[in-house]
């Protein structure tokens, strides 16, 4: 599932999905990331693209076949042939949701997104908010909705219910995702990165923007001939009848010239939606718009290392100067509160 980007600087960065060392999916709980973000660090001009999980963060969402997803497959398939097959009665569906948003094991909710996706729009709006009330293994289930789902309006609506700032288990998905080789997912991931503002996806966009796909196809893709044809007799068939013979010519062509033939190929695909949410996301953190940077990931490698991090950077020790500065008021204020003092210790 790797996917090799433009080269850069004569090396190339890979998109892997291996750099996510202890943030594969799991069960125990994962942190927020509300009220910091990850402090933007250079980008290496050749290895793999950093990973924009917070060290030890997990994904408390279970999109793998273990034993109690199988297990829960079973259940669900069952409650929705119970409840949600047509001609069921209202009463008998509204039975089926409260049945449905009983079920808390975060094992389960791969199965429930599989099988119910396709359900009517009371079923699946009562899936999201479910998910929505379930800490951060509901929030990777909506970020795997808004990520990998085909129903643009279930995906809309997955998003709107996903809090910000993000929790770090939506980071897990999005970084696997940006990583993919499917077009879809990648630009669906972006679109989800650039609604709300995740700025830790800026690298991972940078080198997504275009990709290089192989085309395979048996014998030549293609071939021109330039050139000339010359007729010459090559032949004689004798033809007899009463009285009288003669020939019949056998006409034969010459060739003269070049034949241009294709037998291999790359396809280069421009992803728009990608780049649009790099120019979005990069131009409302940065303060200045980003599109003259275009499509070319070199010049987006330099402006992120040479300008965007130490603007970050800055950015960070203006905060922390505000925030001791801050202290000092409330400290000031408290003590003249407390004795009229103005002086502090």
């Amino acid at each position: 599932m790797n996917t090799l980007v433009t080269p850069l600087l004569g090396t190339v960065l890979l998109l892997t999905p291996g750099l996510l060392s202890g943030a594969a999916h799991g069960q125990s709980g994962a942190g927020s990331t509300s009220g910091t973000r990850m402090l933007r660090t250079p980008l290496p001009s050749s290895g793999p693209v950093p990973t924009i999980v917070p060290s030890g963060a997990t994904a408390p969402f279970n999109a793998d076949d273990d034993s109690r997803t199988i297990e829960w497959r079973g259940v669900i398939e069952s409650l929705r042939k119970q409840h949600f097959r047509p001609g069921r009665r209202a009463e008998q569906r509204a039975e089926g949701l409260v049945e449905l948003q009983a079920i808390t094991d975060h094992a389960a909710f791969q199965p429930m997104i599989e099988i119910l996706q396709d359900e009517k729009d009371d079923v699946r709006l009562a899936l999201l908010e479910h998910f929505a009330v379930q800490g951060s293994a509901g929030q990777a289930a909506l970020a795997w909705i808004a990520v990998h789902c085909d129903d643009k309006a279930f995906r809309y609506e997955a998003t709107l219910r996903i809090d910000a700032p993000v929790d770090s288990s939506v980071l897990v998905i999005l970084d696997h995702a940006l990583r993919d080789t499917r077009h879809a997912t990648v630009s669906n991931a972006a679109s989800l990165a650039n609604a709300l503002d995740i700025y830790e996806t800026i690298p991972l966009l940078i080198f997504n923007q275009a990709t290089q796909d192989e085309y395979e196809k048996n014998g030549d893709l293609a071939w021109i001939a330039i050139g000339t044809q010359v007729s010459y007799v090559q032949d004689l068939v004798p033809v007899v009848g009463n009285g009288s013979a003669a020939f019949n010519p056998v006409v034969g062509h010459v060739y003269e010239g070049t034949v241009l033939a294709i037998q291999d190929a790359v396809v280069v695909v421009y992803r728009t939606e990608v780049h649009t949410a790099l120019v979005n996301l990069s131009t409302r953190d940065w303060g200045r718009s980003t599109e003259h940077l275009g499509w070319d990931m070199k010049q987006w490698w330099t402006w992120y290392n040479d300008q965007y991090v130490p603007h970050k950077i800055a950015q960070a020790e203006a905060g922390r100067r505000d925030g001791h500065v801050g202290a000092l008021l409330d400290d000031l204020e408290r003590r003249q509160d407390e004795d009229g003092s103005l002086r502090p210790d």
